[in-house]
């Protein structure tokens, strides 16, 4: 018995990122992610690992994982607040930067 606005007023209001990505040399993105995965330490989040690297905490998530498609790095980040969302970009951007201290991060 509710409106369309009712209903999407009742749902969860989270931030978002698009994709951002970080160019690099051919065949580099590989392995940067296989790196990546073999150091990479999230303290209190889920972390998957099948498409690249995922980390899951309670209010929100970050991945990153290599285009299959161009030499880049894609990275998508969520959560349920602004706070949430700058805090999770900020553990990952620590993480990236200790497998590569030169990557151009566009965040």
């Amino acid at each position: 018995g509710r409106d369309p606005q009712q209903i999407f007023d009742s749902l969860a209001k989270g931030v978002s990122t698009p994709e951002l990505k970080v160019e690099m040399a051919e065949g580099e993105h590989y392995r940067y992610i296989e790196r990546f995965r073999e150091r990479v330490s999230f303290e209190g989040a889920r972390v998957t690992t099948i498409d690249g690297v995922r980390a899951d905490w309670p209010d929100g998530w970050g991945l990153v994982r290599a285009s299959n498609t161009t030499p880049v790095l894609v990275l998508r980040f969520d959560a349920d607040s602004d706070k949430a969302l700058l805090r999770i970009q900020d553990v990952f951007r620590k993480q990236l930067l200790a497998v590569d201290s030169h990557l151009k991060l566009p965040f």
